[in-house]
Formats: C-alpha cells, sequence, structure tokens
C-alpha cells in the first residue's frame, strides 16, 4: 500500500477509536440505567439468603421478633433483616426439664355412688305384689261388701338381704331394708305401712276385726286393682367409701277386688200364718 493512502486510513482509525472510548461509559451507564433492579423472594432475608428457616419462612438471625408471627418488614415494605431465630430447648439438659416436660394423663375418679347403684341392679330384691283378706271367693257373693274390714300385705315376707357384688372392679357390700310399702286403693287413697300382717282364712271371735298394722275400708262398690309401691332402703360399702340410697318397686295385685254392697230384703210369706199351707 503507498504512502499516501495509509496514512489517511491510520488517521480515520485513529479518530473511531478515540470517539469510541468517548462513548463507551456513556453506553454503559445507559445499559446500567435499563437493568430491573434486583429483587428478592419476600420471605428470605437480603442479609441471609440461605439462613434459617422457621415455618417454611427464610429469616435473618440476629434481630428481634416482630410478636406477629411472621416474618417482620422494614418501613418500606420490604424484607427485613431485624428477626431473632430461638432454637428449641435442649431436652437432654435437665433444665430444660419443665420446659419439655409432657403432661402426664390423669385417670378420672371413680365415683363410688354411682359404682354402688349400678351394682344394686344385681341385687335379688323380692317382689311386693299386694295381697288381701277375706278372699271374696270364699263366699257365696264373690266379693267383699261394703265397709268390711280388709287386711293388707305382701306377697314377700323378706324384709332384709345383704349381699356382695362386683361392679367396674369395686367390691361392693349390699344391705336392702324393705321400709314401707304404699298401697294405691284404686279409688284414690293411698295406705302407707311399715309392717304388715297377713290375716287368718277365719276370725270365728270377730269376722269384721281390723288389721293390727295395715288395712282400708271402702265405701263404694266398684272393681278396684290395688297396686304396691315397695320402698326398699339400700345401705352400701366399698374398701374406701360408703354411703345409702333408696329404691322403689310397683306392683300388681291380681285378680282385681269386687266390692259389693248388700241390702236386707223382706219377703212375705203368705204360709208363714196360714197352717192350712
Amino acid at each position: 500500500m503507498s504512502t499516501r493512502i495509509a496514512k489517511p486510513l491510520a488517521a480515520i482509525c485513529g479518530c473511531a477509536l478515540f470517539i469510541g472510548s468517548m462513548l463507551m461509559p456513556s453506553m454503559t451507564r445507559a445499559l446500567a440505567d435499563d437493568d430491573p433492579p434486583p429483587t428478592y423472594d419476600d420471605r428470605t432475608s437480603p442479609t441471609s439468603p440461605s439462613g434459617p428457616t422457621v415455618d417454611g419462612k427464610d429469616i435473618a438471625v440476629g434481630a428481634e421478633d416482630n410478636g406477629d408471627g411472621g416474618i417482620p418488614t422494614g418501613g418500606s415494605g420490604g424484607p427485613s433483616t431485624h428477626h431473632t431465630y430461638t432454637p428449641p430447648p435442649d431436652c437432654t439438659d435437665v433444665t430444660n426439664q419443665e420446659m419439655c416436660r409432657i403432661p402426664q394423663r390423669t385417670t378420672p375418679a371413680v365415683n363410688n355412688a354411682d359404682t354402688a347403684r349400678r351394682a344394686a341392679a344385681q341385687l335379688t330384691i323380692p317382689t311386693d305384689t299386694p295381697q288381701y283378706g277375706p278372699d271374696p271367693a270364699n263366699n257365696q257373693w264373690d266379693m267383699i261388701p261394703i265397709g268390711y274390714p280388709i287386711w293388707l300385705w305382701s306377697s314377700n315376707t323378706t324384709t332384709t338381704l345383704t349381699q356382695t357384688v362386683t361392679q367396674d372392679g369395686i367390691t361392693v357390700s349390699l344391705t336392702a331394708t324393705r321400709t314401707n310399702i304404699q298401697f294405691n286403693m284404686a279409688d284414690g287413697n293411698h295406705v302407707n305401712c311399715t309392717t304388715t300382717t297377713v290375716r287368718p282364712t277365719h276370725l270365728p271371735q270377730n269376722p269384721m276385726q281390723p288389721s293390727p298394722t295395715c288395712g282400708y275400708v271402702y265405701q263404694q262398690p266398684g272393681i278396684y286393682t290395688i297396686t304396691a309401691t315397695a320402698t326398699w332402703h339400700i345401705t352400701w360399702t366399698t374398701p374406701a367409701d360408703k354411703g345409702e340410697f333408696d329404691l322403689t318397686y310397683d306392683t300388681t295385685s291380681n285378680p282385681p277386688l269386687t266390692i259389693g254392697e248388700l241390702k236386707t230384703v223382706i219377703v212375705y210369706d203368705p204360709c208363714e200364718y196360714d197352717d192350712s199351707c
């Protein structure tokens, strides 16, 4: 290449290099201005992107909790570095026993009174079926007249019994005593008797003799079904407790009792004074 051509080309290239060196800083700044700002995951502290986490959230160590259970934010709404991570206590350390103590499951207290009531269901309480006398079947009318004294008693003659049973794994000693029988006479009246007496089949000296302990007199004719409610007083003891309560049992008489009215009728006999009859 001739010297005349080479010199102008060198001058042009040198000028281009000079201009490029002048424009490069400006282009670099422009490109930097167009780049988006760096972003952070809102769960990650920029000071500790790979630090410890709580509930799946990255946190920074060495600052304070904001008290709301989450990762605190700075005044501008961005991630904050002010959150303290507290590790769980070391339960192998005897000084942390109170924090590591697991609450013990307590066994409910046994209610001995309820246990005794359930145990009483195993008692063999005799049935107190109401009985009455005299027996209407023993007369020609098959009834008891109005105003006639009726004796009342129970088909059961046992008034006290004891029994030991096991209920809910507890030994319960029970004593049952019959304290009262209430007879419902089916005419609106009741008779309460603590003791009763069985009526003899015959009372030759005084058939109208009333019961010495438990009786009744009907004032209206009718057919009455007598019922009885027996009350038994239960006392109970267990190895750890004792108590008492009452039980009642209802029974019905069978058959019903017929109460009738007797009237005197005078019949004229024409032959009473006539010998010719």
